[in-house]
């Protein structure tokens, strides 16, 4: 965490023995609620990008079969 030095006055904060006080920007609230978000993992792992993609492919590749399906009938 992040320290401030103070000089004789206190405003209340924890003084610390090396004569620091701590000085995050953070309420301990907000530490304890950041700690718990960064457990939860909300990234994908390797194989499901992976299947993801595949699937994305496979969704582009049936839009263009029914592009050029289309065209063709508009032609005839």
């Amino acid at each position: 965490m992040q320290r401030a030095r103070l000089g004789a006055s206190s405003t209340g904060h924890d003084e610390i023995k090396d004569g620091m006080v701590d000085g995050s920007f953070h309420s301990p609230e907000w530490h304890a609620a950041r700690l718990v978000s960064l457990e939860t993992s909300h990234t994908v792992t390797w194989e499901e990008f992976k299947r993801k993609q595949k699937e994305n492919g496979m969704r582009k590749g049936e839009s263009e079969a029914n592009k050029d399906k289309m065209m063709r009938e508009y032609r005839a």
